[in-house]
């Protein structure tokens, strides 16, 4: 079965991009044992910085995200 990391932030920092760095390594490291990953960057529609800084860790992790919208609650 593929593995599925899902990353929902509210707040994302420095410090933050470090340890999700550290855990795409390790995922990269899972996925050359040929066991297939896929990570979901979910972001708020305005947040583009947000979407910007996963594009960012998917280059530097060399993982492919799948980007997915946040769903706006009903007013």
């Amino acid at each position: 079965k593929p593995l599925l990391f899902k990353v929902d932030l509210q707040y994302f920092n420095s410090s933050s991009a470090k340890f999700l760095y550290d855990i795409f390594t390790i995922l990269k490291e899972i996925m050359e044992k040929d066991i297939p990953v896929t990570v979901e960057w979910h972001y708020d529609e305005e947040d583009i910085d947000l979407k910007e800084a996963g594009e960012d860790m998917a280059l530097l992790s060399g993982l492919e995200f799948k980007y997915c919208v946040k769903n706006k609650p009903a007013v």
